[in-house]
């Protein structure tokens, strides 16, 4: 198979391009669905204040939620979530507060880290494209033919593998009903 070193150049350029731009497309689901995670755990906080508002002798909680709610600041709602509320049992209302509170702390946690990882393979293989696009001289591709073939192969497959896992990620994020497909997020002791 006889390949054309400007082939190799344009094809290993067009495949960085794109994945680039996928790249910050994906971001932009992913910060746009950990906004609206945390829109959900600040309406789930101002149901923990409400709560609270009735027991007096948990002012200091009461008064670390309310600053959670306004501020929106994720560990801090998810600390508050998970770990404030073990000890005395102050009704479902709380209970049930705290667990989808949790829950959406945990389904943000799990789109940070996919796309985390994605970003960082898709990173990798920029990398790698640009410096596939340095070997793509006349000289190169006529010497190594072979080479050049397997190197266009396995790069294409990488790309389309990332962005198979990139299209899915963006799947997971736009989905309506989340919790009932994925239920392992809410931790045993809420649930």
């Amino acid at each position: 198979m006889n390949i054309d070193h400007n082939t190799l150049f344009y094809t290993f350029s067009t495949m960085a391009q794109v994945l680039a731009a996928i790249l910050a497309v994906t971001a932009v689901f992913v910060f746009a669905k950990s906004s609206e995670f945390r829109v959900k755990m600040q309406r789930e906080m101002g149901n923990v204040v409400k709560v609270l508002d009735s027991f007096p002798q948990f002012e200091e909680w009461r008064i670390q939620a309310t600053k959670a709610e306004r501020h929106g600041v994720i560990p801090e709602m998810k600390s508050i979530f998970g770990d404030r509320f073990k000890g005395p049992d102050l009704g479902p209302e709380i209970k049930e507060a705290c667990k989808y509170g949790l829950f959406n702390s945990n389904l943000n946690d799990h789109i940070f880290m996919r796309f985390a990882k994605q970003a960082y393979c898709g990173l990798l293989l920029i990398g790698l494209l640009l410096v596939a696009i340095s070997f793509t001289s006349e000289t190169n591709v006529i010497a190594f033919p072979t080479i050049s073939c397997v190197c266009l192969e396995l790069l294409t497959a990488f790309t389309l593998y990332l962005l198979v896992s990139i299209a899915r990620l963006i799947h997971f994020t736009t989905q309506e009903k989340i919790p009932e497909k994925y239920p392992q997020f809410l931790p045993e002791e809420h649930v």
